[in-house]
């Protein structure tokens, strides 16, 4: 060779840094291809994150103090392992979450690995900047074809990948062979999809939702509900990256009081920005109060209730009429007005099946609304995860029913009776009963 770097040999000294990132990323890359290809639930998902991210610990990996601005570094001990892991699990996992619209996860990728560059080389680890590096390099080739419209998709192979590297990268530059953590640097440098995850976390505990189960209300979906386009709302999204990153970067180079109060100034500026784009104004159901989230727990306790049944009463004998029913009454436990079951034409000619329930004069379920003749309605497909598509379920409620918090409890009820009404296709062909 003309220059010899002995890179790799620096890098093959770390075996911890090489069996944690090649190691747990492989793991983890791999559990996200099963959940694209047959679909991993939510609490294998978590198991194996949880079981890879005590491996990185194991290995050495993992906080010992926080070096916290304007304070004195603090030896935290033992108590390290559980926040390493802690961090771990939930940066994989909100990278996984903010992956909603094209280029997006990549791109908050991009801005966060940037910083870490820089870092990495102001202490002097050259080894760990040129994976930082390598990593950018691949994701901005990758962003080339994944920016609205994409041509090619991350899935969760990507984003759950992309979120371990971050995790096990920002623990690694911050603390450079165990000395103390900036923390708050990488929590500003991944603050927009932390942020995103502990809302929709406290968002979830709130109205009795599943913490596994996902929904529409993210940073992303509330843009784009505000009006702004989806290149306009990946946009928007960068520069809230950029900002977090700059603020992250400053706080690690400059701990003076004329910093902090930028940082602090920078904040409520970000937060104006936020409400100004329609994300941090208080939605309308929570700010009515505690009365109404009780009243939302209660619904999808029963709605809870009726899919957990499905089983004793959709065996292998199960008719279509059963499983149209056992939609129906998932239904009217979400507080619907109306629902229409129609079976694809290639499962049958063309079953209708449409069931009402008289208007509740007090409210569905204690859910009271300022205007009941207006409706909402959500059409929903019956299948398995990437199958093809055995029926359409039509629901309408009373607008003053709706509540978001009972559609992926709903969606999980179509596709549990997906595989019965596979198998009735298979059999003989479906009745028309009208």
């Amino acid at each position: 060779t003309l220059y010899q770097t002995d890179i790799g040999q620096h890098l093959l000294g770390d075996r911890s840094l090489v069996l944690g990132m090649l190691g747990g990323g492989g793991v983890i890359a791999a559990l996200g291809l099963w959940d694209d290809l047959r679909g991993a639930s939510p609490r294998l998902k978590f198991g194996v994150q949880l079981g890879v991210a005590v491996g990185l610990v194991a290995l050495g990996l993992h906080i010992r103090a926080l070096d916290l601005p304007f304070l004195p570094v603090l030896d935290i001990g033992w108590w390290g392992i559980p926040l390493t892991i802690l961090w771990v699990v939930g940066v994989t996992n909100a990278v996984n979450l903010i992956d909603g619209l094209d280029g997006l996860a990549g791109g908050m990728a991009l801005f966060a690995l940037a910083p870490m560059v820089v870092l990495a080389t102001a202490k002097g680890d050259h080894v760990l900047a040129l994976v930082c590096l390598a990593l950018a390099g691949a994701v901005l080739g990758f962003l080339v074809f994944n920016f609205h419209p994409a041509r090619i998709f991350m899935g969760d192979t990507g984003s759950m990948f992309l979120g371990f590297m971050l995790a096990v990268v920002t623990v690694t530059t911050s603390t450079k062979r165990g000395a103390a953590v900036a923390l708050v640097t990488p929590v500003l440098v991944l603050g927009l999809p932390i942020l995103d995850t502990l809302l929709a976390i406290a968002r979830r505990a709130w109205f009795g939702q599943s913490l596994f189960v996902g929904d529409k209300q993210h940073i992303h979906h509330r843009l784009l509900d505000a009006g702004h386009s989806h290149r306009g709302t990946v946009l928007v999204m960068y520069g809230f990256a950029a900002l977090f990153a700059l603020l992250g970067l400053g706080m690690h180079f400059q701990r003076n009081l004329d910093q902090g109060l930028l940082f602090v100034g920078a904040l409520i500026v970000a937060g104006i920005l936020l409400r100004k784009v329609g994300y941090a104004a208080v939605p309308a159901d929570l700010a009515s109060g505690a009365d109404f989230a009780a009243a939302i727990r209660e619904r999808n306790r029963l709605v809870q209730a009726r899919i957990d049944g499905m089983a004793d009463g959709l065996g292998h004998d199960a008719a279509v009429a059963q499983v149209c029913e056992a939609l129906f009454d998932v239904a009217h436990a979400a507080g619907a007005r109306e629902v229409e079951f129609i079976v694809s034409e290639g499962v049958d000619a063309g079953m209708v099946r449409v069931c009402r329930w008289p208007v509740r004069g007090s409210g569905a379920h204690g859910i009271v609304g300022p205007d009941a003749q207006e409706r909402t309605s959500r059409e929903l497909a019956v299948c398995r995860e990437g199958g093809p598509v055995l029926a359409r379920l039509r629901i309408t409620w009373d607008h003053a029913h709706y509540h978001d918090a009972a559609m992926p409890r709903i969606e999980s009820a179509c596709r549990r009776v997906a595989p019965r009404l596979e198998a009735l296709g298979r059999e003989a062909p479906l009745v028309s009963t009208g």
